[in-house]
């Protein structure tokens, strides 16, 4: 038996079981979703009749005392599934990467680019023919025609806020009327007027001179 073929075949036994998992009275069926958990595409029958079959060649799994045989042409494809898993995996981790490195440089507005192109193209008829869109703010296939009206609905809110603050009274002139009201002259009463005359006596009836 090729000693280099073992060396190996151990090495991808190593790099399937971790040292977290146990081979301590592990079934046909536990070793084959373990084998497929880490992307194998693993025959059960052929797994059986290699863990069954004492005639047939290959190499023994040995560790915790639990023996297993595989066949070359497992051991072939597992070495070919774990190869091409390694290399999706250093894959995907070099897509993550520039994808982590572009969405920290690119803003959100640029990634967006493509939906927002998207949500363009759906137009009414009117503005596939013309380039202008010249769609009434009701209408509501155009995205073009939404817009304006959300932007005129903004204009009105804006006027009617405008009313609103211009009716209402000056702040100088409500400071004064309320410094008035609040004065202790303003809560005395105020004398009735005497057009020039005064009354010297108590007596309305009373003329003087007589």
């Amino acid at each position: 038996m090729d000693h280099n073929f073992t060396d190996s075949f151990f090495k991808i036994v190593y790099a399937i079981f971790s040292g977290s998992d146990r081979l301590g009275g592990i079934t046909e069926n536990d070793l084959a979703k373990l084998l497929r958990n880490e992307g194998f595409a693993i025959d059960r029958r052929q797994l059986r009749g290699c863990l069954d079959d004492g005639k047939t060649l290959g190499l023994f799994i040995k560790k915790t005392n639990n023996c297993y045989r595989l066949t070359k042409a497992l051991y072939d494809s597992l070495s070919n599934n774990l190869e091409k898993a390694r290399r999706n995996l250093r894959a995907i981790s070099r897509h993550r990467a520039r994808r982590s490195i572009r969405r920290k440089k690119t803003p959100s507005r640029k990634r967006n680019r493509g939906r927002s192109a998207v949500r363009k193209k759906k137009l009414c008829e009117g503005c596939k023919k013309n380039k202008a869109c010249n769609c009434p703010p009701t209408c509501t296939l155009c995205p073009r025609a939404s817009a304006r009206r959300k932007s005129s609905e903004i204009m009105k809110k804006k006027e009617e806020v405008k009313k609103l603050t211009s009716e209402e009274p000056e702040p100088a002139a409500a400071n004064e009327e309320y410094r008035n009201s609040k004065s202790p002259s303003a809560n005395q009463p105020q004398p009735a007027p005497t057009n020039g005359f005064e009354n010297k006596g108590t007596d309305t009836n009373t003329q003087p001179g007589l």
